[in-house]
């Protein structure tokens, strides 16, 4: 009997099923803005490591940006098992609370269901 492979859905398909999902709520007029924060921090390029950290980009950034009418809300995505880093942990403890809502998603869908309690303000 042949032994099944298992795939894992990797962190660049649930983003891209999130922004998919971000897209038809902007069109539905839910949201007014949403983006994509690419402030992934590898090179193994000196100088663009030194050309980012003189323009202030810094590790643990959420990944998106998300802007109802009311709220600002911060999801960190990671693919199901993946890590938080220290830098992310402190992000979000101190974006949480502030009238934003901020959440470290693992996957699509309890990223679905963090926008889903920012339009109902309950974040």
């Amino acid at each position: 009997m042949k032994s099944q492979k298992v795939l894992k859905v990797s962190e660049h398909d649930e983003a891209v099923a999130l922004a998919q999902y971000l897209d038809i709520l902007k069109t539905q007029g839910k949201i007014e803005l949403f983006s994509h924060i690419p402030n992934e921090t590898f090179t193994r390029n000196w100088g663009t490591k030194m050309k980012n950290k003189q323009e202030g980009v810094r590790p643990g950034v959420p990944d998106y940006i998300v802007v109802t009418k009311d709220k600002i809300g911060f999801i960190e995505l990671k693919r199901k098992g993946g890590v938080v880093s220290k830098d992310q942990r402190q992000w979000f403890d101190s974006l949480g609370g502030k009238s934003t809502g901020a959440c470290i998603a693992y996957g699509f869908e309890p990223a679905k269901r963090f926008v889903e309690e920012l339009l109902r303000k309950n974040i």
